[in-house]
């Protein structure tokens, strides 16, 4: 059952500290790994309330990491347009699929994230075995946006199918992180003007979403310095395992 203002301010303790503990995890394995926020938060809350609510509590967050990480230098206008396929077949999709999915009841699109979820872990183990070249970017772009746009459209988790086609590309470190935040960010802000505009969440949600903030920026901090100390496969590998089990129990 959805919450609404009235219920809210009537949740235990409990119920709090659970909604706030996601965050704090998401955002710890987001500083630990570097992405991973909304991948952990919206099964987890989904679990908890309505996908919609859940996509919803993570709006604010979720802009406020993607702006500060695509504006920090000056990549942006050279990545739009090399990605400007992309970016406008997943606009095109994702505002699509939004529309297809808004009259669907709760339990209806859990499978879709479920199966979001799934498709994800599976994208995080591949490694690309080749490069895509310059002539073949030029249409797989286009596929990727439209896949992505679908994802992030039923889940908002487009992340992962991102990650898997510029690895492809081969891009260097630098480059890519400078093409994964900029994308981010100008994904992420349409997908949620297009979420509000069709009613999938709502100012409650905001509201929600900006005291995420808090939990936010401590999983990061605490994420940045685990880093430190953990051994990056095996904490791969048990995410990629809990991805697996929350897909599976959003599907039955």
């Amino acid at each position: 059952m959805p919450i609404s203002i009235d219920t809210l301010w009537t949740l235990d303790l409990g119920a709090i500290a659970f909604i706030f503990g996601i965050f704090l995890l998401g955002s710890t394995v987001k500083g630990a790994l570097g992405v991973g926020f909304p991948l952990i938060a919206v099964p987890l809350l989904s679990m908890y309330i309505p996908p919609q609510q859940a996509m919803g509590f993570l709006v604010v967050p979720v802009l406020a990491s993607n702006a500060l990480q695509a504006f920090e230098d000056s990549a942006i206008k050279p990545v739009i347009r090399r990605m400007n396929r992309l970016l406008i077949a997943q606009l095109f999709f994702m505002f699509a699929t939004v529309w297809w999915t808004t009259s669907m009841k709760a339990e209806d699109l859990r499978p879709f994230v479920g199966g979001s979820v799934l498709l994800a872990a599976a994208l995080l183990m591949y490694k690309p075995l080749f490069l895509i070249s310059k002539s073949q970017e030029a249409w797989l772009g286009i596929v990727v946006g439209a896949a992505a746009g679908f994802i992030g459209g039923v889940s908002s988790l487009t992340g992962p199918m991102v990650i898997a086609y510029l690895m492809a590309l081969g891009l260097k470190r630098d480059a890519f992180v400078s093409h994964i935040s900029v994308i981010y960010f100008f994904t992420a802000l349409p997908m949620y003007l297009t979420m509000w505009w069709f009613e999938r969440f709502g100012l409650m949600e905001i509201g929600v979403s900006c005291l995420a903030l808090l939990p936010m920026a401590a999983g990061l901090w605490m994420g940045k310095r685990l880093r430190q100390y953990i051994n990056e496969q095996i904490f791969r590998r048990v995410l990629l395992m809990f991805l697996v089990v929350m897909g599976i129990l959003l599907i039955r």
